[in-house]
């Protein structure tokens, strides 16, 4: 799949600037994804042209807090923003992000079974969300993809600050709309960090193999990141069992392995965050090698992840 990956992840990092739609060599998608700009209808404060847009414009407005009648609310709380200019300039044609993101609904339908979304609709949005899923529509935000060397980023913190680049649209897209399609069900008021590390690496499972992306993209770490989780996973998973980490039901152990944040302290001073989605994607892994027959759906289900034979089935000993 690794030619699938240099399409989706490399096509929109060098062809955005450009409006480029296609990359020479790279495989034909599927059918482009329906896109719908409410971007530059709001940026250039076109009420009649971003209300014609109808239901999509009507989602959108509900997400932010307004509705029709105050559709120059929505509009005054974009003027004057730093990057309203590089969104128009950056974005100015969606080609490239219509393909990419029809071969992952298509892939959405293909892998899972479920219902891809009918259309992707682009926005500018004053949260720090940059993909939204609601009804069968995804929105993103063009104003969180523009580069992390832009100063109107610089109020976030660096590891979510590297992400803002227009090759992470993709991958953000595909789990957001795992996520929705397939939300976590612990089916417990007492799920266990395993059930959660298992549940967060079927979804980076999910993204790999809808999107073509590496392990370490679906994942956002950087190669120094990388690198030391795949150093330090069997002495990590040691010291989580050591421990009693593994199966701890304390909320505050299983976010504390699995949410952004600089560093997974639990575990090193110098651990990446969010080292607890390696780890349940390592654990993923080992049980499709044991289990090469086992579907996507199969793994992004609560009978997956809450399995208390788990481990067993999967064999994972932390490498």
């Amino acid at each position: 799949m690794k030619h699938i990956a240099t399409y989706i992840i490399s096509l929109l990092a060098a062809s955005f600037a450009a409006g480029c739609a296609w990359v020479p060599g790279a495989p034909e998608p599927a059918a482009p994804a329906r896109v719908v700009r409410l971007d530059s209808a709001a940026l250039a404060g076109d009420s009649v042209r971003f209300l014609a847009a109808g239901a999509p414009a009507a989602i959108w407005l509900n997400v932010v807090g307004a509705d029709s009648s105050r559709v120059s609310d929505y509009f005054a709380s974009l003027q004057g923003k730093p990057y309203n200019q590089f969104v128009a300039e950056q974005f100015a044609s969606t080609d490239s992000l219509a393909a990419v993101t029809g071969s992952i609904f298509n892939n959405v339908a293909k892998l899972t079974g479920a219902t891809p979304p009918a259309m992707l609709v682009t926005v500018v949005s004053p949260y720090n969300q940059s993909v939204v899923t609601a009804d069968s529509v995804v929105f993103v935000a063009l104003n969180h993809y523009l580069g992390p060397h832009h100063d109107f980023y610089s109020y976030f913190p660096y590891y979510q600050r590297r992400l803002k680049d227009a090759s992470r649209i993709g991958i953000d897209v595909a789990e957001a709309v795992v996520a929705e399609r397939f939300p976590y069900d612990p089916q417990s008021k007492y799920p266990t960090a395993l059930s959660r590390m298992a549940a967060e690496g079927a979804v980076v499972e999910a993204v790999m193999q809808l999107t073509g992306a590496t392990e370490q993209e679906a994942l956002g770490y950087s190669d120094e990141e990388y690198s030391w989780l795949e150093q330090n996973e069997q002495p990590a998973w040691e010291s989580l069992l050591a421990r009693n980490l593994v199966f701890s039901t304390d909320p505050s152990v299983t976010e504390t392995l699995v949410r952004p944040n600089s560093v997974t302290s639990f575990l090193h001073p110098e651990a990446p965050g969010r080292a607890g989605r390696y780890i349940g994607h390592r654990i993923v892994r080992s049980y499709l090698s044991a289990h090469p027959s086992e579907t996507l759906s199969a793994i992004l289900s609560p009978a997956f992840y809450n399995d208390p034979k788990l481990l067993e089935k999967a064999g994972y000993v932390g490498k």
